[in-house]
């Protein structure tokens, strides 16, 4: 699963950007295996596992303004939104969110959850956010972005 931002927002296109590292993340998908087989039998996880490592699922995040509303990231039939009115934490406050709502959408689309033994909705979203929520563990805090600094990304980098 891989998200794609198309907008000019610096700080959504970096949530975007930090998200991805997250689910690519060898450490993330050791602790996604460890959460999925606490709850569910070994088959059943690396059932889950492969089909959502085999997914070439692309989802695309886009940004838009709206500084009343109360939602900040948002699912549609496109795929995610952001309202970049409401970007005002760290990173690390959006990530699990996102995380979140990529889950939901690439559930959506590629029914990765049915290997699991879930039978209502309010469980497979429970279980959705707790893989989101597993990006806020303090290991993953040693984990940099990157051993050397990243530059900016300039105007046209945000359409590759």
């Amino acid at each position: 699963m891989r998200l794609i931002y198309r907008g000019a927002h610096l700080k959504a296109y970096r949530l975007v950007l930090r998200t991805n590292e997250v689910l690519s993340s060898g450490f993330y998908r050791k602790e996604l295996q460890n959460f999925l087989s606490q709850h569910y039998s070994d088959k059943e996880t690396k059932e889950f596992t492969n089909r959502w490592e085999d997914e070439k699922a692309i989802i695309e995040v886009t940004g838009y303004w709206q500084p009343f509303s109360k939602k900040i990231i948002r699912i549609t039939k496109e795929g995610i939104k952001i309202n970049t009115a409401k970007l005002k934490h760290s990173t690390r406050f959006y990530l699990p969110m996102l995380i979140e709502k990529s889950f939901l959408v690439c559930d959506s689309l590629y029914k990765i959850t049915n290997s699991l033994d879930i039978h209502n909705q309010e469980d497979r979203e429970d279980l959705l956010q707790g893989m989101g929520y597993l990006a806020l563990k303090k290991d993953y805090a040693k984990i940099s972005i990157s051993a050397k600094k990243k530059k900016a990304p300039m105007e046209g980098d945000f359409l590759n």
